[in-house]
């Protein structure tokens, strides 16, 4: 048995903890948020694959959505992006890693990639809640460099951490479980 599903529940579980405390920790501005909640999304789906990463971004957003504005009209909407951290960078790495072996240039790929799309749908939920709620859409449209900076930006510390520290994490994450 390469690893027990306990321990990857545990591990995801974890995860989704970490994050949801990173997001609370998060400079917001009324643009954009700072914020490094997306790593341990990306560790997860990284670590573990698409589904158990998406399965982890679902609870949080899910919690984090509770926490800041309540269950509202639009917030599966805004539940898709901590989503997809987990699950793109979970399908990214099951296509680009194999052996374990983690190079920069598909750190780079995995992690940008994640990003973008998770940026592209913050977007898409701005645009959305502002028409649903009748706020400035305009807000939406003029603040996309920004956001898409602040990403790229972030992505340099989630490229550097995550090649770091992958082969420690992996090593655990397959290890040998003792038979029964």
């Amino acid at each position: 048995m390469r690893r027990s599903k306990t321990y990857c529940i545990v591990m995801a579980a974890a995860m989704a903890a970490l994050s949801i405390i990173l997001d609370y920790l998060s400079v917001r501005t009324n643009v954009s948020k700072f914020t490094i909640y997306g790593l341990p999304l990306l560790i997860t789906g990284i670590l573990f694959g698409p589904w158990i990463g998406a399965l982890a971004g679902l609870v949080v957003g899910f919690i984090t959505q509770m926490i800041y504005y309540g269950l509202t009209v639009t917030t599966p909407i805004w539940m898709v992006a901590p989503i997809i951290w987990g699950f793109v960078s979970g399908l990214l790495a099951k296509l680009l890693i194999k052996d374990n072996k983690l190079t920069i240039a598909k750190t780079i790929i995995i992690v940008v990639v994640t990003s973008l799309a998770a940026t592209a749908c913050n977007s898409v939920a701005m645009w959305l809640d502002g028409v649903i709620f009748e706020y400035p859409v305009s807000l939406t449209i003029t603040t996309i460099g920004i956001r898409v900076a602040i990403a790229l930006g972030l992505d340099v510390a989630y490229c550097f951490i995550i090649y770091l520290t992958y082969p420690r994490l992996a090593r655990g994450a397959n290890k040998k479980m003792p038979e029964n």
